[in-house]
């Protein structure tokens, strides 16, 4: 099987390693998973597309709120 090197920050690694562990997989096989997911759901979530047409005609959009006295005061010096 081919290996991969790549960079990745200190805090992303221990997430990982953390989540193999939960999930009682080699840091190796948990990447590896991530990554086959990723490709055979052309990345989008599990269940994303599953909500297309969830929303109906009657959706209203709320009225913008008035802004607050700091919006205005920012407003007021642009």
């Amino acid at each position: 099987m081919p290996q991969l090197s790549l960079y990745i920050t200190d805090d992303n690694l221990e997430a990982l390693r953390t989540r193999a562990k939960a999930s009682g997989l080699s840091l190796s096989k948990y990447a590896n998973r991530l990554i086959e997911q990723d490709v055979q759901n052309g990345g989008w979530p599990e269940g994303f597309w599953d909500l297309y047409g969830a929303l109906d005609e009657n959706l209203e959009i709320p009225d913008d709120p008035p802004p607050s006295d700091d919006e205005a005061f920012d407003l007021a010096l642009a």
